[in-house]
């Protein structure tokens, strides 16, 4: 009998690799007792559709753990520019065949900073640089396909991400802004919006401006109550760090992920102002479909439900069009403020938990149950008596979709769990560093990094790369209240170090902007410092596209 065979028994069966554990015995006062029943329910099988066909063509190994974070295809040139961060360069391919990619040359930037990120569109190539001492603004260059520099703008601090609107007017950038590690220095998180009207030749620095959160600051006590501000003496707009953008079809909205915030900023990009900052609340896990592996002392595979609220701090995150209706995507990974001067993070078994509401807490607070799990101590003690009424735990284990307003449309409850378990169960929870059974259950799990979206043969496609576990779950979300489970590949070995490890960066490369004529997936792995290029083939012929999209009609 093979070993996936074999899981896929146990996993219906719910036996033997301790599927929820100690979850269904544990009471919480607001809720009722997770049930036996409930815990079987959240690990049924999800079948994938398997009508995308992903061929790996090539690759390039750049050089060690940070060697590949993020990568851009110039479409003229058919050069690949990637962030290499183990010697602070961009590396540049000639991509003219994905199959045997050829080496052109590494362009330093050591001297400037440190490089973040890296985009190509409508001709132009930019990189976003992180100045080594953080009290300094970050840069933007412009490039060549050849790597000549031709230009650098000065943008906020930290600039982490950037992107260029569709309509190719705008160059953005999330410039994250954390502080000095005593917070002696916390600057203010911005995005930098650069006008490109007038092409790279014509942009100068006064085509720069930086839009920040100020005017948030005396809104303080109106916030969503999901938004978490919590650095020390920090205002809003100190505290907002930016991580990510998504843009909208029509060059209009920006969504902003604000990620050790738990929220998404919108900016009017005529207006060049942020107008709204949505919390996005948390995720229910003593719910249904909605269970976890919670600790790293087990003994295995154990997906239940528990007490706590997730807290979704989305990375990555895309927009997309449906019928006219644009809708976001976020990869919710999750993140901790760990700083000299402030450190939010404790495990369960540190809290005082009040008895009133958590019936069990000694129990809950075990190791082989939630005791392990990684919290804050920031937030859960809301009448300030020292006792937490709640628990809660960064990221969701999942990718969610928001409509344009940020109202949650779909959330993949507890897909992943259940997907990495039946498709690697070895390598269940275990870090993009070591091959170690159930090693990051207890904190944040496989951990979704970065997400992308692209249409081939009229489907809208989401490519979820899991960054510590190493794979990339791809649906359809052609109907976005309904994504359907396409496939997932995963390249590492059981190695320690072996394989393609800590994907970082996807990206999709449509049929015309492709050296094929065919779509193509890019992906960076981080840890591994490789870049991996995947063929994309839809295998759904037209009468069963038709077919299908009549069933969704229909719903």
């Amino acid at each position: 009998m093979s070993l996936n065979l074999f899981t896929r028994m146990v996993l219906l069966a719910g036996v033997s690799l301790g599927i929820g554990c100690g979850a269904s015995s544990i009471s919480h006062s607001s809720k009722k007792p997770v049930s036996d029943d409930a815990a079987s329910e959240s690990v049924a099988l999800i079948q994938p559709r398997e009508t995308l066909n992903l061929t790996l063509l090539g690759g390039y190994d750049h050089g060690g753990v940070a060697g590949a974070e993020i990568s851009a295809l110039d479409a003229v040139s058919k050069r690949l520019l990637t962030v290499n961060g183990v010697s602070n360069a961009i590396d540049i391919q000639d991509l003219s065949r994905p199959d045997q990619p050829r080496f052109v040359k590494s362009v330093s930037v050591d001297d400037l900073g440190r490089p973040t990120s890296v985009v190509a569109k409508h001709g132009i190539i930019a990189v976003s640089i992180a100045a080594k001492d953080k009290q300094v603004t970050g840069q933007v260059l412009f490039l060549t396909a050849d790597g000549e520099i031709l230009k650098k703008l000065e943008v906020g601090y930290e600039p982490d991400m950037l992107t260029i609107s569709p309509d190719g007017r705008w160059l953005l950038t999330a410039n994250e802004a954390e502080p000095l590690p005593d917070y002696s220095f916390d600057p203010e998180g911005s995005i930098s919006m650069i006008d490109l009207s007038l092409g790279v030749d014509g942009v100068s620095q006064s085509d720069v401006t930086n839009v920040g959160f100020q005017q948030f600051n005396a809104q303080r006590a109106a916030l969503d109550s999901s938004i978490r501000i919590s650095g020390p003496n920090a205002t809003v707009s100190q505290d907002l760090e930016p991580e990510y953008i998504a843009v909208s079809v029509d060059s209009k909205t920006a969504w902003i992920t604000c990620q050790e915030n738990n929220a998404v900023a919108i900016l009017d990009l005529d207006r060049r102002e942020v107008t709204k900052l949505a919390g996005l609340g948390f995720k229910d896990h003593s719910q249904p479909g909605n269970g976890f592996d919670a600790s790293d002392k087990d003994g295995g595979i154990c997906i239940g439900n528990w007490p706590t609220k997730g807290m979704y701090q989305p990375d990555g995150i895309a927009a997309f069009q449906i019928e006219g209706q644009t809708y976001l995507i976020t990869a919710n990974e999750g993140e901790h403020r760990g700083y000299e001067g402030f450190n939010e993070q404790v495990r369960v078994a540190d809290l005082q938990l009040d008895p009133k509401v958590f019936l069990d807490a000694k129990k809950l607070q075990k190791s082989e149950n939630l005791g392990r799990l990684k919290t804050t101590n920031a937030f859960g003690d809301h009448n300030g008596d020292g006792l937490h009424e709640e628990i809660y735990s960064y990221g969701t284990r999942s990718f969610t979709i928001w409509s344009a307003d940020v109202q949650k449309v779909f959330d993949s409850g507890d897909q992943f769990d259940r997907l990495t378990a039946e498709q690697h169960p070895a390598l269940f929870n275990s870090d993009h560093e070591a091959s170690e059974l159930d090693g990051r259950s207890d904190s944040k799990g496989c951990e979704p990094e970065s997400v992308t979206t692209g249409v081939i043969n009229g489907r809208t496609y989401a490519f979820v790369a899991l960054e510590r576990i190493s794979g990339i779950a791809v649906y359809d979300v052609t109907n976005p209240a309904e994504p359907v489970f396409e496939t997932y590949f995963n390249n590492r070995t059981q190695d320690r170090h072996g394989g393609d490890l800590g994907p970082e960066g996807v990206l999709f490369v449509t049929a015309e902007a492709s050296p094929t004529g065919r779509p193509l997936l890019i992906v960076s792995y981080e840890v591994s410092g490789t870049t991996r290029f995947f063929d994309l083939q839809s295998t759904e012929s037209a009468a069963e596209r038709t077919l299908s999209a009549a069933e969704t009609e229909s719903r």
